[in-house]
């Protein structure tokens, strides 16, 4: 049990720096903290920070990954079941990272039942949608679908409703991977109703449903007014 709590500690601590803005918020904090204790010499900026943090967090997951993984099987075989799933979370941004494709599966495929062994619809939720992005890494899109569509159903029942943007978003992705942009964008466009104003994930749809529509032609005048009205009537913008 003290190595299922220790595993789960370092990896949160790892996983905070593989997230763009976590890893911003911890470099600031430790520049601010280098720029007190070190005055009168030259300390390192958050910008300096930033980069050495990642470079940290993926050489110690890499250094410990199958202590994490053998200490997330125990964890599951002993029903630590929320142990289980919070050890999940916290690798699969590096598998993701890594591209370790059956970890990543395994880990979630388990910390699934172990959500639901534990009556934990969030993790529940969490777990599915994390299993759907290594099925959408590999191509596999009906998988991700199933996965994706399950997590928002749970997200829903449970009043999630940033959650249910984060996976109307990959359903999104999903689509437009298979160049189905009509569907993608109206699950882009429900998605921005959901997700905090703030967050990087809105930001992130807002550019792929500008990426998706297109622009209008430059203007001529009336002519060039009409044709773009005819245009957009004929294409069924």
């Amino acid at each position: 049990m003290r190595l299922v709590q220790w595993c789960n500690e370092q990896a949160n601590t790892w996983e905070n720096a593989l997230n763009p803005k976590r890893r911003r918020q911890w470099a600031a904090a430790l520049a601010a903290e280098r720029a007190t204790e070190e005055s009168g010499n030259d300390p390192p900026t958050a910008a300096d920070l930033e980069p050495r943090l990642l470079q940290f967090a993926l050489i110690q997951f890499e250094a410990e990954r199958q202590t994490l993984v053998q200490a997330f099987d125990w964890a599951a075989e002993t029903q630590q079941w929320q142990a289980s799933v919070a050890l999940a979370a916290n690798l699969a941004p590096f598998f993701q990272l890594r591209g370790y494709w059956g970890d990543w599966v395994s880990t979630h495929q388990q910390a699934i039942i172990a959500a639901r062994q534990a009556d934990d619809p969030r993790g529940e939720g969490q777990s599915l949608n994390n299993l759907g992005n290594v099925y959408k890494s590999q191509g596999k899109w009906s998988e991700a679908i199933e996965c994706y569509e399950q997590s928002l159903q749970i997200k829903r029942a449970i009043g999630d409703v940033h959650g249910e943007g984060q996976s109307l978003n990959n359903l999104g992705v999903v689509y437009e991977l298979q160049k189905h942009l009509d569907q993608a964008t109206a699950l882009w466009q429900e998605a921005l109703t959901k997700l905090h104003p703030d967050s990087p994930e809105h930001a992130t749809v807002t550019q792929r449903l500008q990426a998706a529509t297109p622009a209008p032609p430059p203007s001529h005048g009336k002519t060039g007014s009409c044709f773009w009205v005819f245009s957009c009537f004929s294409a069924g913008i």
